[in-house]
């Protein structure tokens, strides 16, 4: 006793004069006192046991501690386990040593030493990671400790890693219960190597180089439950390693070279809970290996070369729940070989050869929950196969070689939630098939050869929530294929996959009894019709994909029944346009794409029905010119993209919303982009301009300015084409001063210019003649308007509202007009009345009243701002008025430099007196040049007109409802600015402008013109 003091003594003063003094004493453990805190080692870093917050902190310090911050531990990074319940001292945490420290802290519970790949390098240091739970003063790289020792302790080599484990460093650390050695070299575990840890409970060698495991390696673990040997080198398993390990629960021998196991190796491992034996090389055991373990719950084999599993493996495995042999080549399951796992719930098979299932495969398995069968080669199944899992959940047979499952599931399954059948050879589905499993709530028969969906064939399943039926022959669905109930509520099906069939058509009610699907795929199909009914029966789905179709168009109002639906994929069809009332009811659309269709321009009110779009995505269309104003009711977009297409002229928007973050114009035709993109554009904004042929002159020198904040992506390839000086370099390279341009004369743009637009009603007049129009007052004659006028009658003959005769057979006037109704609640204007065109005088005026063929009535009449309508008349007469006298209608830009000049505008307008109409009235009317609140919320035009002065006791009114407002543009013609459309107070009136609305007249016109 006398020599063992001495020699604790002498070991006390020679780590004192190694400067690594402590405040307690070896003695202490001898006198069984607890000793006090000492210093974490500068190499590592310790924390009280059970502190979250504290060890993040540490793991970020350690981090700082290589140049590549980064961890060798398998693939998966560091990890912690989890903590002892007992937290009552502190855990350390070593990474990339190239030794273990001399010393280790007797309160240490739990150790950790990691290997790292860094180059030496010293730790940065990181303030910020400092915590008042860390046991050291300073940063480490302030340490006097780390910078005389720095050298020593971290390797200069590629890897800092363990290569041995001494027994020295253990001798303090008694009290140790979690042990890990993981991510480093060691190569081999010699005798008696941790005898001095009887309390370890968790060991963890895993990720190292393990060759060779002494006989008496684990010898005095005797209260070890948790060993980990996975990822090492492990050849053999001699019968005396585990011996004496008798305590132990979990054991994991993953990912080692096994290819031969002792018959006596896992003999005294009783206690035993958890066996991983994955990813090796065995391809037999002996037959009682596993009779011992009479307690094991999990055994995994999976990944090795087993080919035939020996009958008698399982025989005491009375207790087995999960057991998992994926990956092995079984050619075949001896009969009843899982007949003794009676508590068998999770069985694994996939990845193997399988051909044939018979009635004694599973016999007695009835608590199995998850049966995995899947990428075999079953092609016959016996009926009575799955007859005794009366509780089985899951049941995978993907890729496997079935041709049909009509009497596959003849037994009861009230219990099965999950049917995979992917990847077979399935070619009739009917509901009789299906019968016995209608609790299912996923069903997989995705890449089978199924023809047709028929009628009511998921009627009952009224838990299904997900449908997979993509990549098959399917041609058909029949109506109401997807019924569960009589009461349409009790679905619940939420995806339905249907992409890649062979589908040309959507039936009416195909899709009926789906009112909670919130993805509905019907992609890579050859549909070419859907009926606008289609989608009625899915007010709950918030994506739909109909890309790589062959849809031609999109009838109006298809998804006004969907107004939850926020993704929205057209993508790869046959689309030409994209007409008004498209996306109808689509208010909380974020997300359409448009890309590969054949859209050759876009309406102006295309989105007005969808304020909320956030994605656009329009390339590889056949555009030629995009005017951004379609775009400015959209107040939260971030993404468009107009990239390939054909465009050669953007028109900007006076409304800009400062919302876009992206934005393509790549691969085009564009010569030139107009200064007001940043404008519309998010500061620092991306956007895509290469593939263009720019015109690097003075309109494109807002580009090169840096102050425009965008950034050019790509700009290496934004190509300057003309003038021929500039040809070849990059936009960007150019100084901002260096943009000139060529004046061009008057003349030559006076050529350009024309009345309308070809194929459309809008003014084609260069918004700068404007101003010269202007400045000259050219004197206009009343009677030039009279022409244009047009009076509408009611049943009676008398004028009910004014309009404007727009073009040939059509007359545009109030929608609220042709509603009109008597008191008996008869129409009081409808087909059966009348229009006069032009000035009419009782008894001098011979024309008689055209007859009304047609009403049109703006789909949105209902807001207010839309209260238009279009008449057609009957074309009784030969050629009317000239095309040229018709007028043409001014755009927004327009309108905006009217107001900015003062311009005065015509106001017309029929008198009545009576029962009869007399003469139209004309008069001035002054242009706000800053609009009334009133008309500044709604985007109307106002101004001010002596034909609205009505006197209290005049007897002449005016009827004003629908009145043109005309602008004399001189020589350019007449033209419109819209009609009115209310009256503010005295003699002020507002008209709704034409431009808001032209899409539409134009639309309709062409429509119905032909008709």
């Amino acid at each position: 006793m006398a020599w063992n003091k001495a020699a604790l003594v002498l070991l006390s003063l020679i780590l004192c004069s190694e400067g690594q003094v402590h405040r307690y004493g070896l003695s202490s453990y001898h006198y069984n006192r607890r000793p006090a805190q000492t210093p974490c080692p500068y190499q590592c870093i310790c924390a009280p046991m059970g502190s979250d917050p504290p060890r993040s902190k540490n793991l970020n310090v350690m981090l700082t501690m290589h140049r590549y911050q980064r961890l060798i531990y398998g693939y998966g990074g560091m990890k912690f386990q989890e903590n002892s319940p007992e937290n009552n001292g502190r855990e350390m945490t070593c990474l990339g040593l190239s030794s273990v420290p001399s010393y280790i802290p007797g309160d240490i519970k739990k150790l950790s030493l990691y290997g790292d790949d860094s180059d030496g390098e010293p730790p940065q240091k990181d303030q910020s990671s400092r915590s008042s739970d860390m046991y050291y003063d300073g940063t480490l790289s302030d340490s006097p400790l780390y910078r005389d020792r720095y050298q020593s302790s971290y390797s200069s080599t590629p890897f800092s890693q363990l290569t041995t484990v001494p027994k020295r460093p253990f001798l303090l650390s008694r009290e140790l219960k979690q042990l890990a050695i993981e991510g480093n070299r060691i190569k081999i575990v010699h005798e008696r190597q941790f005898e001095m840890l009887h309390d370890l409970k968790k060991l963890s060698l895993k990720n190292n180089r393990l060759k060779t495991i002494s006989r008496e390696a684990f010898d005095g673990l005797t209260a070890l439950e948790d060993l980990d040997l996975s990822g090492n080198h492990i050849e053999e398993l001699h019968k005396s390693i585990l011996q004496k390990t008798t305590k132990l629960k979990r054991l994991n021998l993953k990912s080692n070279r096994l290819y031969y196991l002792d018959e006596y190796a896992l003999r005294t491992l009783t206690q035993l809970e958890f066996l991983d034996m994955s990813n090796n090389y065995i391809n037999d055991l002996p037959a009682a290996i596993f009779s011992e373990l009479v307690n094991l719950k999990e055994l995994y084999l999976d990944n090795n070369n087993i080919a035939i599993l020996g009958w008698i493996w399982f025989r005491q495995l009375a207790r087995l729940e999960k057991l998992s042999l994926k990956g092995n080549g079984v050619v075949v399951v001896p009969p009843q070989a899982f007949e003794p796992l009676y508590n068998l719930r999770v069985l694994s098979l996939a990845n193997n050869k399988l051909d044939t299932l018979t009635y004694d495969t599973f016999k007695n398995l009835a608590k199995m929950e998850t049966l995995d069968l899947s990428n075999n080669s079953i092609s016959k199944i016996d009926d009575s196969t799955f007859h005794h899992m009366s509780k089985l959940e899951s049941l995978n047979l993907n890729r496997n070689r079935i041709q049909s499952i009509g009497r596959l599931f003849q037994s009861n399954f009230s219990s099965l939630h999950v049917l995979s059948l992917s990847r077979n050879r399935i070619e009739t589905l009917q509901s009789q098939d299906i019968r016995r499993v209608m609790k299912l709530n996923k069903l997989d028969l995705s890449y089978n050869k199924l023809k047709d969906i028929r009628t009511r064939t998921f009627t009952g399943f009224t838990n299904l929530r997900i449908l997979k039926l993509d990549h098959n022959d399917i041609r058909d669905i029949e109506d109401e294929a997807f019924t569960v109930a009589v009461v349409n509520t009790l679905s619940k099906l939420t995806w339905l996959y249907l992409q890649y069939n062979e589908m040309t058509a959507i039936r009416p009610r195909a899709l009926y009894g789906l009112p909670y699907l919130k993805f509905l795929n019907l992609a890579h199909n050859k549909i070419e019709n859907m009926a606008s009914t289609s989608f009625n029966w899915m007010g709950g789905v918030r994506s739909l994909m109909l890309n790589t179709n062959k849809l031609s168009k999109i009838d109006t109002g298809m998804f006004q029944k969907m107004g939850v639906l926020k993704h929205l994929n057209l993508a790869d069809n046959k689309l030409r346009t994209l007409p008004f009332n498209t996306l109808l009811g689509l208010e909380n659309l974020e997300e359409i794409n448009l890309g590969s269709n054949r859209i050759k321009g876009l309406a102006d009110d295309a989105f007005l029905d969808t304020p909320n779009l956030r994605r656009i995505d329009l390339r590889s269309n056949r555009i030629n010119t995009v005017d951004m104003k379609t775009f400015s009711p959209i107040l939260r977009l971030r993404y468009l993209n107009f990239a390939k297409n054909k465009i050669s002229r953007v028109r900007m928007s006076n409304t800009h919303q400062k919302s876009i973050k992206y934005l393509s114009f790549a691969d085009n035709n564009l010569a030139t982009l107009s200064e007001k993109v940043p404008m519309m554009m998010r500061p620092y904004g991306y956007i895509h301009l290469y593939g263009n042929p720019w015109a690097c002159d003075c309109r494109l020198a807002w580009l090169a300015n840096r102050e425009n904040r965008l950034r050019v992506v790509n700009s290496h390839d934004v190509m300057c084409k003309t003038p021929s000086w500039y040809t070849g370099r990059s936009v960007l390279e150019i100084q901002p001063d260096r943009f000139v341009c060529v004046p061009q004369s008057r003349a030559a743009a006076a050529m350009q210019m024309g009345r309308r637009h070809v194929g459309g009603l809008s003014c084609a007049l260069p918004p700068a003649d404007i101003e010269n129009i202007a400045a000259t007052q050219i004197a206009w004659k009343r009677k030039a308007v009279f022409p244009m006028h047009a009076t509408v009658l009611n049943t009676e003959g008398l004028p009910a509202c004014a309009g404007l005769h727009v073009d040939r057979d059509w007359v545009l006037t109030m929608g609220s007009c042709l509603s009109l109704k008597r008191e008996d609640g008869s129409p009081l204007v409808n087909r059966t009345a009348a229009v006069r065109l032009g000035e009419y005088r009782e008894g001098r005026t011979r024309d008689a009243p055209k007859t009304i063929e047609s009403i049109f009535v703006h789909p949105q009449s209902n807001n207010g701002r839309f209260d238009v309508a279009l008449a057609k008349l009957k074309p009784t007469y030969q050629s009317g008025a000239r095309a040229q006298e018709y007028p043409c209608v001014l755009t927004e830009h327009h309108i905006d430099v009217v107001q900015r000049l003062g311009m005065k505008g015509v106001v017309s307008a029929q008198q009545s007196r009576g029962t009869t109409s007399t003469r139209v009235k004309l008069r001035m009317a002054p242009i706000y040049l800053t609009p009334k609140p009133q008309c500044r919320a709604s985007g109307f035009i106002c101004g001010t007109s002596k034909i609205y002065r009505i006197k209290p006791d005049q007897e002449v009114p005016y009827r004003t409802k629908g009145s043109p407002l005309f602008f004399d543009m001189g020589p350019r013609g007449w033209t419109i600015g819209g009609i009115q459309n209310g009256q503010l107070n005295g003699n002020e009136g507002w008209f709704m402008p034409a431009y808001a609305y032209l899409s539409w007249m134009e639309n309709t016109i062409q429509r119905y013109s032909r008709q």
